[in-house]
């Protein structure tokens, strides 16, 4: 057994979780009383019925797939919470504190190492530990990810991902197989949360180089360690190879190409993106440097970054993102003997973020929630450095405070910006003016607040930008529908469905706009086409029923049980009184 010397004390341990506490309190407490589900989280939880029934674990399996996990999370959440959004901001920024603490507890065990645990004292460890967890909580850059509900798929993962390195630490350090089994199974759920834990094995692995004797030297021993973790690399592939195409999450990541109706095939290589996988690796190049620099300087964050694809190594600043990425990864390899910490810092931040920002390319080539697990490396490398800069007690304490009151005070007025999707989305817009998305969600939420004017003008500015995109046609239907101007909103439809004739919604919208005009065959027609496109339509399916029932056709009453057999037995009762009204059986 490897004995590895106590680094950090009991007391010091308690004041490093009260610290943690008080500043991930100064943050995020705030974000409990914001009652937003806005941007992905439409998709993900408020239209997904997958959420809705915590007992049904096939269809939740079905629509998140490698994301199964958080899914769970969010089904757990709606059945104590439904949709107010509050109870989701709870679970995320506790599951962020959980994970400063995991930070903290990860950096005095790698201290503790063979390797490392007569290199530092024990108040630099403390140091070092303390003032990585602290920048972890604090940094703006987390805010997007914790803040962002969807994204309880990062901070989810990251959380299995360090409850993992923690474990397998404890199970190297006191040879006890029971730490190693509990690793074993936070990898899996870790895997079963985002798809870029996929690293973790390799992680493993490296924490072995790094952290004990050289690798090669008791090779067989280590792999009799590593080989079930490392078997675990086939998870993510696999699972991804039999996504559903009803998953939300999973499909960012899996493309899925349509052959003919009998077949699907899932390309786990790439994501639904439009970005060829050259391109995309030429551009992550920009935005590993854009990454660090927003770490540095966290100014101008920006929810939907509307960033140049490279085409070329010679492209803009690419050739010079190459040269000083390079320098990196040859500073890790110089850096390995003499300063291990600062070298492994380096490489984490490489590592987690390889799978995102390599060669499968994904449809946004730059988002700020990527970060949130590699942000541990460079808040790492920083405090390293600090301990190692500044070894007066006082002068670090000075230094450290002033980083952290600049970082919390970022993130909290970045924190400000999401209790308000007008304040988040025109924010975006002014940064992002030439994308249409910011528009069409400001658009949105205009028309949310019965500001139809200023609704009507973001529609327009984002068909300025993309004239293909369905659905701001259709929501400027939506729009002028609302307003009584049906004639405006059926024109707005039909362009909708002349745009994309699979859009099922659209469709739906359009059968409305008949029934106001009291065009019931026509009505009829959409809500058809709209089911023929989506069968599984509740709110198509009752529309059907009414307007067949306006008919008095008796095809109104197969309207109850295709509801019955969704499991809308409310809804299904609901539609037979309006039934028996309309067929005078009351």
């Amino acid at each position: 057994m490897v004995s590895a010397q106590p680094t950090v004390s009991f007391q010091k341990k308690i004041l490093a979780f009260l610290l943690i506490l008080i500043l991930w309190g100064f943050i995020y407490l705030p974000t409990f009383g914001f009652q937003i589900l806005d941007y992905d989280d439409i998709l993900t939880i408020s239209e997904n019925p997958a959420v809705r029934n915590l007992k049904d674990i096939e269809t939740i399996w079905k629509s998140f797939n490698t994301r199964f996990i958080p899914g769970l999370t969010f089904a757990l959440n709606y059945a104590f919470h439904g949709l107010n959004a509050q109870g989701y901001h709870v679970v995320n920024a506790l599951i962020h504190l959980g994970s400063a603490w995991l930070v903290f507890v990860l950096v005095g065990g790698l201290c503790g190492t063979p390797v490392l645990r007569n290199i530092y004292s024990p108040s630099t460890v403390f140091r070092i530990a303390l003032a990585t967890a602290l920048i972890f909580v604090a940094h703006p850059l987390q805010t997007e990810a914790v803040t962002f509900v969807t994204q309880r798929y990062a901070i989810l993962a990251g959380f299995f991902y360090l409850c993992t390195l923690n474990l397998y630490l404890k199970g190297r350090l006191q040879s006890q197989r029971k730490y190693l089994i509990g690793a074993w199974m936070t990898a899996v759920l870790a895997m079963f949360s985002k798809e870029y834990t996929f690293t973790l094995p390799i992680m493993l692995t490296v924490l072995e180089i790094y952290f004990w004797s050289p690798f090669l030297r008791e090779w067989r021993k280590r792999l009799r360690i590593l080989w079930p973790f490392l078997l675990m690399l086939c998870i993510i592939p696999l699972t991804l190879s039999n996504t559903s195409l009803e998953a939300v999450g999973s499909t960012r990541i899996a493309q899925i190409a349509l052959g003919d109706s009998s077949s699907v095939h899932v390309d786990i290589s790439r994501a639904a993106s439009p970005f060829t996988r050259h391109d995309y690796f030429l551009t992550e190049l920009n935005v590993l440097v854009t990454y660090l620099r927003l770490f540095l300087f966290p100014i101008n964050q920006n929810l939907d970054y509307d960033y140049p694809l490279s085409k070329g190594i010679f492209d803009g600043t690419t050739f010079l993102s190459a040269l000083f990425l390079g320098g990196l990864l040859i500073l890790v390899i110089r850096l390995f003997s003499s300063q291990r910490l600062l070298s492994f810092a380096i490489l984490w931040f490489f590592l987690t973020l390889s799978v995102e920002s390599s060669l499968i390319p994904i449809g946004h080539v730059i988002a700020e929630y990527r970060m949130y697990l590699a942000i541990m490396g460079v808040a790492l490398f920083v405090s390293v450095l600090l301990a190692q800069l500044l070894r007066n007690s006082l002068r670090y304490s000075v230094a450290l405070t002033m980083i952290l009151i600049i970082l919390s005070t970022l993130a909290v007025s970045r924190n400000w910006l999401w209790s308000d999707p007008i304040l988040l989305w025109e924010d975006t817009a002014r940064k992002s003016p030439h994308k249409a998305r910011p528009h069409i969600n400001l658009g949105k939420w205009y028309a949310e607040q019965t500001k139809y004017e200023q609704a009507k003008e973001h529609f327009e500015q984002a068909i300025q930008i993309d004239p293909k995109d369905p659905k701001t046609y259709n929501n400027l239907g939506v729009v002028y529908l609302r307003e009584g101007d049906v004639g405006r909103a059926i024109e707005f439809y039909q362009k909708a469905v002349g745009v994309d004739p699979h859009y099922a919604l659209a469709y739906f919208n359009l059968g409305m706009a008949h029934s106001y005009r009291g065009e019931l065959a026509e009505e009829v027609e959409c809500y058809q086409k709209a089911l023929e496109l989506n069968p599984q339509d509740e709110g198509a399916i009752f529309a059907l029923g009414e307007a067949y029932g306006d008919l008095k056709d008796d095809q109104a009453w197969e309207q109850i049980s295709r509801l019955e057999k969704l499991g809308r037995h409310d809804l299904a009762g609901e539609l037979q009184g309006v039934l028996r009204k309309k067929f005078h059986q009351e």
